[in-house]
Formats: C-alpha cells, structure tokens, sequence
C-alpha cells in the first residue's frame, strides 16, 4: 500500500517531530514482518529495555503513527499496530544497516519464546492469581493446541 501524498506529508511530520530513539524504533517497527506489536516484541527487536519500550510505544500512539489495538485490565495499551500506511511509510525510513540486527534479534527472541513455551515449560501460576499461561492473550489461554498448532494461533498471529 502506497501512502498518499497527503498522507506521507503528515505522517513525515508526524516523524521529524520525534526524538532520534523514537524515530529508530517507528523504523524498526517498520520491517517487522507484522504490524502488531507489544513491549516485549518491541524492546527485543530494537534492544530496548521492556520500560523504554512501553514508553517509546506510548509516545508513538499520542503522536498517531501506531495504535493501542488491545488493552491491559488497567487501562494500559498491551498491544501496538501500525497500520498499513504507517507501517510502509516506517519500512521506507528504515535504511539497510537498520535492518539486519533488530531482525536478528526478534529472531533469537522469538527462538527462546518458542523453546520457554514448549512442552517443557515451567507450569504454575503467573503474577497475581493468573493461571499458568498468563502470558498468552485470553483467546489462547485454555487450548494449547491453538497457540501452538501449525499455521494458527499465537505464533501464526504474531507474524
């Protein structure tokens, strides 16, 4: 999708506007190879630490490049997505020696997701009172199957 000329003029300033950390994340953001995003997601590809990365997002969605796509039970945004214009117009920014270690990094990231979310992950319950998988999204939460099925689930949704 190609933004429109209007909307690349307002979605440069939108940018210019930003601070030199926060336009490097928008970027990053940019060449994932999905427009969703969270802390973790962000903070492991751009190698930030998980409280500047909930911070840069929270910027990002004030200034109207991202949106909150899905809400914490206090009201905190858990879930990130830049929309198709926002996220070309990020992946155009993005120059080649950007590219290559934030994508290197979700990729080792996401190795050790997959491997702390096997079959031999630890069970018991998460932070307060939540169940063992108190890390997934509620859709995925009772049926492993769905998080870890081929082509479906949470793996699949977080591409």
């Amino acid at each position: 999708m190609t933004p429109t000329r209007s909307g690349a003029a307002a979605l440069d300033t939108l940018y210019r506007a930003l601070d030199p950390e926060t336009r490097h994340v928008y970027r990053i953001l940019g060449v994932l190879p999905c427009p969703w995003t969270d802390s973790d997601l962000t903070a492991a590809a751009c190698g930030l630490s998980a409280g500047t990365a909930t911070w840069t997002l929270e910027v990002l969605a004030e200034q109207g490049l991202i949106e909150e796509a899905l809400q914490e039970a206090g009201g905190r945004a858990a879930r990130y997505r830049a929309g198709g214009i926002a996220h070309d117009h990020a992946g155009r920014l993005c120059t080649g020696e950007d590219v290559v270690p934030p994508l290197r990094r979700l990729a080792h990231w996401a190795l050790l997701t997959g491997r702390a979310t096997g079959p031999r992950r630890q069970t018991g319950p998460g932070p307060a009172g939540h169940g063992a998988a108190w890390w997934l999204p509620a859709e995925f939460r009772d049926d492993p199957a769905a998080w870890a099925g081929p082509g479906k689930g949470w793996f699949s949704c977080r591409r």
